[in-house]
């Protein structure tokens, strides 16, 4: 007895009317149709991987066996791969560290460089000239120094004499910046006045290069 059948018996005894009957008639079609094709899709594959088989000389389970080994071999390659994806990341991150690292050491030596050629020109002291800038930029233009500064918003080059005679923080320390022979070895106390202005100035001109790591 198929569906149809039962679908009758179960309208005879319950009573169920022609159109209720036809609605469910249509679905267990449907039902049917849908188990019918999956059964004919899976026959095809089937089919196909006997096809396989036969074709590669091996039998269906060896070719299944095969699969589940190329399966696990394509999984391992791509935990492998995720891993040397990682390790890349990690040296490109060591690599912009150490590009910074090399950018600074750059910048710090050329900076050092000008500020020997400065010296050099103005007839400075390296040392203390080294010891006393901070975040003053030299320049070196037709053989002449200079210290970029900002007047009235703008940047300027300034002559690096008149910069270093102007500048507040470095006028106590100018005859030891700009030695002459009466003063070749001497600190700088700034003026001739009292012996504990000049205690002062001697003590910040210490302060300062042991800063540095130099000394007087």
């Amino acid at each position: 007895m198929d569906f149809t059948d039962i679908l009758r018996k179960i309208s005879e005894t319950e009573g169920l009317g022609t159109e209720a009957m036809e609605v469910v008639k249509a679905k267990m079609n449907g039902y049917a149709s849908d188990r019918k094709k999956a059964k004919e899709e899976a026959a095809e594959a089937k089919k196909l991987l006997e096809a396989i088989a036969a074709s590669s000389g091996l039998t269906e389970e060896q070719l299944k066996g095969d699969l589940s080994v190329l399966t696990s071999s394509l999984s391992a390659n791509k935990e492998e791969l995720k891993k040397a994806k990682e390790l890349l990341t990690a040296k490109e991150s060591e690599l912009t560290t150490t590009k910074s690292e090399l950018e600074k050491a750059v910048s710090a030596t050329q900076r050092q460089l000008v500020t020997f050629q400065v010296a050099e020109l103005s007839g400075a002291n390296f040392q203390v000239l080294k010891t006393l800038l901070s975040d003053e930029t030299l320049e070196i233009k037709e053989g002449k120094a200079f210290v970029s500064a900002i007047e009235d918003n703008k940047t300027v080059s300034v002559p690096f004499r008149e910069y270093a005679e102007k500048n507040d923080e470095w006028k106590p320390f100018l005859p030891s910046l700009f030695p002459g022979k009466e003063n070749t070895a001497k600190i700088p106390t700034g003026t001739t006045s009292t012996p504990g202005k000049q205690k002062k100035a001697t003590s910040l001109l210490s302060k300062k290069m042991n800063k540095y790591g130099l000394h007087k």
